[in-house]
């Protein structure tokens, strides 16, 4: 397990030189273009871009949106996508407007749930809701301009649902870990999910890899009613 976990800090980007973003407070959201090597930042009125190769502000813009919609960033293509947290409902960065871009809404099914994109297409994992978490992924079909599952037909055994999931990509396959589980005879409560499940997403199939190294048992965590 060691060796996995070291592995998936390896993949992760690392920057030894800082950029001043200012007030950090007032951040309302920020997003990396790893194509272009840009660090987008989201403030009330504005978005500005700094430059991850010099480490120094490239520009500064205003920004249209509506109030509170700037939800969880990715970045696909060098598109900026904003996804609502509680729901489904997908906005675009266009010049200095925030648009939204599909046809769903906020259905309050996988909120926490782990928001991520591979092979150009967005997806994201998991999630709680109506007293219960969700163990599928789901993806954003440009076509349709909505959310689909993806079924796990390639599989026989499943993991227990997550929010708030580790999502880490080495080639076709997806590791899942960390993040919190439902106590099993108590769905208000939350414990700390040990388990690190593989999904292959060519294959459609689960496989259990272990469990960390933490004691999950001795921390719960109750959900605010």
């Amino acid at each position: 397990m060691k060796q996995l976990l070291l592995l998936f800090l390896l993949s992760s980007s690392m920057f030894s030189q800082s950029i001043d973003l200012g007030n950090v407070g007032l951040i309302k959201n920020k997003c990396v273009d790893k194509e272009k090597k840009e660090l987008y930042v989201f403030y009330a009125d504005s978005v500005v871009v700094f430059d991850l190769v010099k480490f120094s502000k490239k520009s500064s813009s205003k920004l249209e949106y509506e109030e509170g919609l700037l939800g969880e960033t990715v970045c696909v293509n060098s598109n900026i996508y904003f996804i609502q947290g509680d729901g489904g409902k997908v906005y675009q960065l266009k010049e200095n407007k925030i648009v939204r871009i599909d046809k769903s809404f906020t259905h309050k099914m996988q909120i926490n749930s782990s928001i991520f994109s591979y092979n150009d297409t967005i997806y994201r994992y998991g999630g709680y809701g109506f007293w219960s978490y969700r163990n599928f992924f789901t993806y954003f079909d440009k076509t349709s301009s909505e959310w689909d599952v993806v079924p796990p037909e390639g599989s026989k055994v499943l993991p227990d649902g997550t929010q708030q999931s580790i999502i880490t990509i080495l080639g076709d396959d997806i590791y899942v870990y960390g993040g919190f589980k439902s106590e099993k005879f108590n769905p208000l409560n939350s414990v700390i999910n040990d388990e690190v499940w593989k999904f292959n997403i060519k294959t459609k199939s689960w496989k259990k890899i272990g469990t960390t190294d933490f004691d999950s048992y001795n921390h719960i965590v109750k959900f605010p009613v």
